[in-house]
């Protein structure tokens, strides 16, 4: 028993003689001032974050913007290939165009077309 009494009476003699919380800990009396300086670092933090998130989602939809520009490209290229290759055939053959071979089999001539190239082809011919 008398060391328990012992320890609750020191503590509250200590209790007693200390100097109030502002003076022990200057800091206290800042608290407010460092709890807005706080919440402004953590709005700029976020708002960093978000500007960097911004880029890098700018960044993906100009990558899957040239990836469908390199793809539409690529089949206008097959197009005006086709067509200007047909073209220098009707020239050099005096505008005739040979039409046995597609007639029997339109999917033969078509091999190097898309497939709804080749559907259209069987499905119209």
């Amino acid at each position: 028993l008398l060391p328990v009494f012992y320890c609750l009476s020191l503590t509250f003699h200590l209790a007693a003689d200390m100097p109030p919380a502002k003076l022990l800990f200057p800091r206290l009396a800042y608290l407010p001032v460092l709890v807005k300086e706080e919440k402004l670092e953590h709005m700029e933090k976020m708002q960093r974050e978000r500007e960097v998130h911004e880029q890098i989602m700018a960044e993906r939809a100009e990558e899957r913007f040239r990836k469908h520009y390199n793809v539409c490209r690529g089949v206008v290229e097959h197009i005006v290939d086709l067509v200007t290759k047909i073209a220098e055939y009707r020239e050099l053959t005096l505008k005739y165009v040979e039409c046995q071979g597609a007639a029997k089999n339109p999917v033969a001539h078509c091999d190097k077309w898309p497939y709804w190239g080749r559907r259209l082809m069987v499905g119209g011919g």
